[in-house]
Protein backbone atom coordinates (compact mmCIF):
# COMPACT_ATOMS: atom_id res chain seq x y z
CA UNK A 1 0.00 0.00 0.00
CA UNK A 2 2.72 2.04 0.69
CA UNK A 3 5.75 1.45 -1.41
CA UNK A 4 8.48 3.29 0.89
CA UNK A 5 7.48 1.23 3.68
CA UNK A 6 8.80 -2.19 3.78
CA UNK A 7 6.66 -5.25 3.98
CA UNK A 8 3.17 -5.11 3.58
CA UNK A 9 -0.19 -3.73 5.15
CA UNK A 10 -3.47 -3.69 5.84
CA UNK A 11 -6.60 -1.99 5.77
CA UNK A 12 -9.53 -2.79 8.07
CA UNK A 13 -12.77 -1.34 9.38
CA UNK A 14 -15.28 -2.54 12.34
CA UNK A 15 -18.31 -2.95 12.80
CA UNK A 16 -20.25 -1.54 16.07
CA UNK A 17 -16.89 -1.56 17.75
CA UNK A 18 -17.89 -0.17 21.52
CA UNK A 19 -14.49 1.03 21.41
CA UNK A 20 -15.52 3.67 19.04
CA UNK A 21 -12.53 2.63 16.34
CA UNK A 22 -14.00 2.88 12.59
CA UNK A 23 -11.30 1.70 10.17
CA UNK A 24 -7.10 1.99 10.52
CA UNK A 25 -4.18 0.87 8.79
CA UNK A 26 -2.05 -1.56 10.20
CA UNK A 27 1.77 -3.19 9.37
CA UNK A 28 0.84 -6.96 8.35
CA UNK A 29 4.18 -8.29 10.13
CA UNK A 30 3.30 -7.34 13.71
CA UNK A 31 -0.76 -6.22 13.39
CA UNK A 32 0.16 -2.86 14.67
CA UNK A 33 -2.00 0.08 13.76
CA UNK A 34 0.03 2.89 12.02
CA UNK A 35 -3.32 5.17 12.50
CA UNK A 36 -6.81 4.88 13.20
CA UNK A 37 -10.08 6.81 12.60
CA UNK A 38 -12.21 6.74 15.43
CA UNK A 39 -15.50 8.73 16.28
CA UNK A 40 -18.46 9.76 19.11
CA UNK A 41 -20.79 6.92 18.14
CA UNK A 42 -20.79 3.21 17.81
CA UNK A 43 -22.10 2.30 14.09
CA UNK A 44 -21.78 -0.48 11.01
CA UNK A 45 -19.12 0.48 9.04
CA UNK A 46 -20.15 -2.07 6.63
CA UNK A 47 -17.61 -2.07 4.22
CA UNK A 48 -14.20 -0.76 3.50
CA UNK A 49 -11.69 -0.64 0.31
CA UNK A 50 -7.93 0.07 -0.94
CA UNK A 51 -6.61 0.84 -4.27
CA UNK A 52 -4.25 3.24 -6.34
CA UNK A 53 -7.40 5.69 -7.73
CA UNK A 54 -4.99 9.19 -7.43
CA UNK A 55 -2.05 9.42 -8.91
CA UNK A 56 -0.94 12.59 -7.27
CA UNK A 57 -0.66 11.26 -4.06
CA UNK A 58 1.90 8.23 -3.01
CA UNK A 59 0.96 4.76 -2.60
CA UNK A 60 -2.85 3.55 -2.40
CA UNK A 61 -6.09 5.06 -1.28
CA UNK A 62 -8.64 3.79 1.36
CA UNK A 63 -12.02 4.71 1.93
CA UNK A 64 -15.15 2.94 3.62
CA UNK A 65 -19.02 2.96 3.64
CA UNK A 66 -18.32 5.94 6.39
CA UNK A 67 -17.38 8.56 3.72
CA UNK A 68 -14.59 9.98 2.91
CA UNK A 69 -11.07 9.25 0.91
CA UNK A 70 -7.73 9.22 2.45
CA UNK A 71 -4.35 8.31 1.54
CA UNK A 72 -2.99 5.48 3.16
CA UNK A 73 0.54 6.15 3.27
CA UNK A 74 0.01 10.51 4.57
CA UNK A 75 -3.36 9.65 6.69
CA UNK A 76 -4.63 12.82 4.20
CA UNK A 77 -8.15 13.31 3.55
CA UNK A 78 -8.22 13.52 0.43
CA UNK A 79 -11.67 15.26 -0.44
CA UNK A 80 -13.10 17.13 2.41
CA UNK A 81 -16.47 16.36 1.22
CA UNK A 82 -17.46 12.89 2.60
CA UNK A 83 -20.35 12.89 -0.45
CA UNK A 84 -17.85 13.12 -2.75
CA UNK A 85 -16.37 9.73 -2.65
CA UNK A 86 -16.72 6.32 -4.34
CA UNK A 87 -18.76 2.88 -2.79
CA UNK A 88 -16.35 0.80 -1.49
CA UNK A 89 -17.50 -2.45 -3.02
CA UNK A 90 -14.49 -4.68 -5.52
CA UNK A 91 -11.75 -3.08 -7.64
CA UNK A 92 -11.01 -4.25 -11.35
CA UNK A 93 -7.73 -3.66 -13.54
CA UNK A 94 -9.45 -2.63 -16.80
CA UNK A 95 -7.98 -0.27 -18.61
CA UNK A 96 -4.27 0.46 -19.70
CA UNK A 97 -3.14 1.99 -16.70
CA UNK A 98 -1.94 0.85 -13.58
CA UNK A 99 -4.63 2.68 -11.50
CA UNK A 100 -7.51 0.12 -10.01
CA UNK A 101 -10.82 0.81 -11.76
CA UNK A 102 -13.96 -0.18 -9.48
CA UNK A 103 -16.53 -2.48 -10.71
CA UNK A 104 -20.10 -1.73 -8.59
CA UNK A 105 -23.43 -3.16 -9.33
CA UNK A 106 -22.66 -4.40 -13.42
CA UNK A 107 -20.77 -1.41 -13.91
CA UNK A 108 -17.31 -0.56 -14.53
CA UNK A 109 -16.13 2.37 -13.52
CA UNK A 110 -13.15 4.55 -13.23
CA UNK A 111 -12.79 7.92 -10.54
CA UNK A 112 -11.77 11.12 -11.64
CA UNK A 113 -9.36 12.49 -9.22
CA UNK A 114 -9.73 15.70 -10.50
CA UNK A 115 -13.34 16.33 -10.54
CA UNK A 116 -14.48 14.12 -7.37
CA UNK A 117 -18.39 12.75 -7.74
CA UNK A 118 -20.68 11.11 -5.48
CA UNK A 119 -20.52 7.51 -5.72
CA UNK A 120 -23.87 7.01 -8.18
CA UNK A 121 -22.01 9.39 -10.69
CA UNK A 122 -18.95 7.84 -11.13
CA UNK A 123 -17.46 7.89 -14.82
CA UNK A 124 -18.69 4.48 -16.76
CA UNK A 125 -16.56 2.71 -18.77
CA UNK A 126 -19.07 -0.12 -19.68
CA UNK A 127 -22.31 -2.44 -18.29
CA UNK A 128 -22.52 -5.94 -17.82
CA UNK A 129 -26.22 -5.61 -18.56
CA UNK A 130 -25.76 -4.27 -21.76
CA UNK A 131 -24.52 -7.62 -23.24
CA UNK A 132 -26.37 -9.65 -21.26
CA UNK A 133 -24.56 -10.30 -17.64
CA UNK A 134 -26.09 -10.32 -14.45
CA UNK A 135 -24.78 -10.60 -11.40
CA UNK A 136 -25.40 -12.46 -8.29
CA UNK A 137 -27.24 -9.71 -6.10
CA UNK A 138 -24.01 -7.05 -6.76
CA UNK A 139 -21.54 -9.83 -6.99
CA UNK A 140 -19.95 -11.37 -9.84
CA UNK A 141 -18.97 -14.74 -10.03
CA UNK A 142 -15.26 -14.12 -10.48
CA UNK A 143 -13.25 -11.36 -11.02
CA UNK A 144 -9.37 -12.26 -11.67
CA UNK A 145 -6.70 -12.52 -14.06
CA UNK A 146 -7.34 -15.40 -15.36
CA UNK A 147 -6.77 -14.79 -19.36
CA UNK A 148 -3.36 -13.54 -19.29
CA UNK A 149 -1.99 -9.90 -20.22
CA UNK A 150 -2.34 -8.52 -16.63
CA UNK A 151 -5.74 -7.40 -16.94
CA UNK A 152 -9.21 -8.84 -15.02
CA UNK A 153 -11.28 -10.71 -16.10
CA UNK A 154 -14.99 -10.32 -14.79
CA UNK A 155 -17.05 -13.79 -14.89
CA UNK A 156 -20.79 -13.81 -14.49
CA UNK A 157 -24.01 -15.04 -15.80
CA UNK A 158 -26.95 -14.91 -17.91
CA UNK A 159 -30.33 -14.09 -16.73
CA UNK A 160 -31.10 -17.65 -17.19
CA UNK A 161 -28.24 -19.14 -15.72
CA UNK A 162 -27.04 -21.61 -18.03
CA UNK A 163 -24.00 -19.54 -19.39
CA UNK A 164 -21.06 -18.28 -18.07
CA UNK A 165 -19.87 -15.26 -19.56
CA UNK A 166 -16.38 -13.83 -19.77
CA UNK A 167 -15.62 -9.84 -19.55
CA UNK A 168 -12.17 -8.56 -20.87
CA UNK A 169 -11.05 -5.33 -21.74
CA UNK A 170 -10.56 -3.86 -25.39
CA UNK A 171 -8.32 -1.68 -24.36
CA UNK A 172 -4.41 -1.51 -24.80
CA UNK A 173 -1.67 -0.58 -22.64
CA UNK A 174 1.94 -0.51 -22.98
CA UNK A 175 2.67 -1.27 -19.62
CA UNK A 176 4.21 -4.91 -19.41
CA UNK A 177 3.72 -7.07 -16.27
CA UNK A 178 3.85 -11.19 -15.42
CA UNK A 179 0.18 -11.93 -15.33
CA UNK A 180 -1.38 -11.42 -11.89
CA UNK A 181 -2.29 -14.97 -11.19
CA UNK A 182 1.71 -15.58 -11.19
CA UNK A 183 1.67 -13.52 -7.85
CA UNK A 184 1.37 -16.05 -5.34
CA UNK A 185 -1.16 -13.73 -2.81
CA UNK A 186 -3.03 -13.33 -5.79
CA UNK A 187 -3.43 -16.70 -6.63
CA UNK A 188 -4.20 -17.56 -3.11
CA UNK A 189 -6.78 -14.17 -3.03
CA UNK A 190 -8.90 -16.40 -6.04
CA UNK A 191 -9.88 -19.02 -3.98
CA UNK A 192 -11.18 -16.57 -1.22
CA UNK A 193 -14.99 -16.72 -0.60
CA UNK A 194 -17.48 -16.00 1.82
CA UNK A 195 -17.22 -12.22 1.75
CA UNK A 196 -16.60 -11.46 -1.88
CA UNK A 197 -13.52 -9.26 -1.56
CA UNK A 198 -10.61 -7.35 -4.20
CA UNK A 199 -7.51 -9.76 -4.79
CA UNK A 200 -4.19 -8.16 -4.31
CA UNK A 201 -0.79 -8.85 -5.35
CA UNK A 202 2.38 -8.87 -3.08
CA UNK A 203 3.86 -5.97 -4.71
CA UNK A 204 2.53 -1.77 -5.06
CA UNK A 205 0.84 -2.16 -7.79
CA UNK A 206 0.07 1.42 -9.05
CA UNK A 207 1.33 4.59 -9.95
CA UNK A 208 5.19 5.24 -10.42
CA UNK A 209 5.89 1.07 -9.72
CA UNK A 210 8.88 -0.45 -9.87
CA UNK A 211 8.74 -3.16 -12.20
CA UNK A 212 8.41 -6.50 -9.65
CA UNK A 213 10.54 -9.53 -9.17
CA UNK A 214 9.63 -12.27 -11.55
CA UNK A 215 7.99 -15.06 -9.63
CA UNK A 216 9.61 -18.27 -8.28
CA UNK A 217 7.17 -20.32 -9.87
CA UNK A 218 8.87 -23.42 -12.53
CA UNK A 219 6.89 -26.54 -13.98
CA UNK A 220 7.99 -29.72 -11.56
CA UNK A 221 10.62 -32.63 -12.87
CA UNK A 222 8.28 -35.13 -13.94
CA UNK A 223 9.10 -39.01 -14.03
Amino acid sequence: MDPERGGLQGYGIQQNNEGLLYDYYYDATDGKMIWKHTGDEVIDLGCGMVGDIDPTHPGMEVWSTEGGLYNARENKQIETDTELCLWPHLGIWWDGDVLLELFNDGKIEKWNWEEPTASNKVPRITHINKFGGVTNGRNPTLIGDILGDWREEAVVTNADMDELLIFTTDQPSDIRLYTLAHNPNYRNDLTVKGYIQSHHVDYFLGQGMEQPPRPNIRYTQRA
